[in-house]
């Protein structure tokens, strides 16, 4: 009877994730087909997250010298780069980035700091994960770049990518660490992110759900077997 019960907790746990996850990647794909996207030339939102990670080799002060390096960095990049209308460093914590993905001035949003593949870190120890996105940005259009700048591995069973939902161009337009989990100090090399995705087959909906849930069990059966 308990393994019955577990089963059925698995499948409905599963069956449930998918269902969000899909509902968020179908109304981007919705945006896409329709053209809702915010106007190019808008402000780019860097956002610098205060966390740190205790369990790093590297001391608190270490970790936050160097977020606040790499945005300082990207803040002088693009504005030379001219493509924004100004650049912002922002502390992020759940209003902020509310208000940044559902205000139209904002072309794009760089997130600077401790993350995983559907997760970032706030500041005072919350987090902003990608259901809190997609939900955050609801009606709103789609941004121009989303960048995040920092680890990009899986450590939760129920992970997608966690700017998907947020990007108008998933292949052009979506940088990250491209799975991997990277040291706190590399996230200033420009060369450890770039676009997530190979194509727009690779972004697809259906792709990204498939990988998912293989994602996922594998997770599943790592944690069990620890």
């Amino acid at each position: 009877m308990i393994e019955k019960i577990q089963n059925y907790t698995t499948r409905r746990n599963r069956d449930r994730f998918v269902g969000l996850a899909t509902g968020a990647l179908e109304r981007a794909d919705w945006k896409r087909a329709n053209g809702l996207f915010v106007p190019e030339g808008g402000r780019l939102a860097i956002f610098a997250s205060r966390a740190v990670d205790i369990r790093s080799e590297h001391s608190g002060a270490a970790q936050r010298e160097v977020i606040d390096t790499t945005a300082e960095y990207l803040r002088e990049r693009y504005s030379q780069d001219g493509d924004f209308g100004g650049v912002d460093i922002l502390r992020p914590n759940k209003i902020e980035l509310a208000m940044a993905l559902q205000d139209p001035g904002v072309s794009g949003i760089i997130a600077v700091g401790h993350a995983s593949e559907g997760d970032y870190w706030l500041d005072g120890g919350e987090h902003f994960n990608w259901r809190n996105a997609a939900d955050a940005i609801g009606k709103a259009g789609l941004k121009r770049l989303i960048e995040k700048r920092g680890c990009d591995e899986r450590v939760v069973a129920d992970s997608i990518p966690w700017g998907l939902a947020l990007v108008g161009d998933p292949v052009t337009q979506y940088h990250t660490a491209r799975d991997a989990r990277i040291p706190m100090r590399a996230i200033l090399d420009d060369n450890n992110f770039g676009p997530h995705f190979k194509d727009a087959a690779d972004a697809s909906t259906e792709q990204v759900i498939n990988r998912a849930l293989e994602g996922r069990d594998d997770f599943l059966v790592r944690a069990r077997d620890r």
